[in-house]
């Protein structure tokens, strides 16, 4: 199956809050609807037509976007009914993941680093590997009352982000690591999205899912260790409203 991104409208919650001057919580409960009901139609206009497809997601808070992944030689009539400019299909990025750095390995570095402020009642979402919540340094468990309180596996589809690379808990320990080792915010929370699979792989539009949901999990800093050459349109805006 081929993962396509489809522009819904250029509307969001965040879009509709910043028209009227309000939080975009206060929008959520009202405009999310409307947002996901324009898009099923669209969608059910997609299906009438006869493309086999299978809904991934749709976005409503930073963009307004359906993801779905249709078969290859379904493509071209997909394309024949929605407007191009608002098709993307999906990039795969790639990272190094052959060192797997570990948190111990951070020592110098961060204990280098100086800090202003310990991070205390900031949130922050790392976009990654996933984090090895079970590192004592890292909280030694995961959800309300640890340090990583929650997160998702988007590679795997499940609510369990444990880090399968590295790379991710390298990330998180120099931002919140609090312990024999300490990170540049200690006292911060971290929010774990996995997006990165074992070979290194990673779809955009995982990123724009992960990045929504940050958002609206009230990630007050995101990280994303990650970068591309390609003109991402619907990954950009994403990135742009977070």
């Amino acid at each position: 199956f081929q993962r396509i991104t489809i522009l819904i409208s250029d509307d969001s919650v965040i879009a509709s809050a910043e028209r009227l001057h309000v939080s975009p919580k206060s929008m959520q409960k009202d405009v999310e609807p409307i947002l996901i009901s324009k898009a099923e139609q669209i969608l059910g206009g997609i299906r009438r037509a006869g493309i086999n497809f299978r809904l991934v997601d749709i976005l409503t808070y930073t963009v307004h976007v359906a993801i779905i992944e249709v078969p290859p030689s379904q493509e071209q009539s997909l394309k024949s009914i929605i407007e191009p400019q608002r098709i993307q299909e999906d990039y795969v990025m790639n990272i190094d993941v052959q060192e797997r750095p570990v948190l111990g390995a951070l020592g110098g570095e961060l204990q280098a680093l100086s800090r202003n402020s310990t991070g205390a009642g900031v949130l922050i979402a790392v976009v990654d590997t996933g984090v090895d919540y079970t590192h004592p340094d890292l909280g030694s468990g995961f959800g309300p009352g640890y340090k990583v309180v929650g997160g998702h596996d988007y590679v795997d589809n499940d609510n369990d982000p444990a880090d399968v690379d590295g790379h991710g808990t390298h990330i998180a320990g120099i931002i919140a690591a609090n312990g024999k080792f300490s990170g540049v915010a200690p006292d911060a929370k971290i929010l774990a999205y996995r997006v990165v699979n074992s070979r290194g792989s990673v779809r955009t539009s995982d990123v724009s899912i992960a990045i929504d949901r940050a958002v609206k999990d009230d990630a007050k800093i995101i990280n994303l260790s990650l970068g591309s050459t390609n003109n991402i349109d619907v990954l950009r805006r994403v990135i742009s409203s977070a």
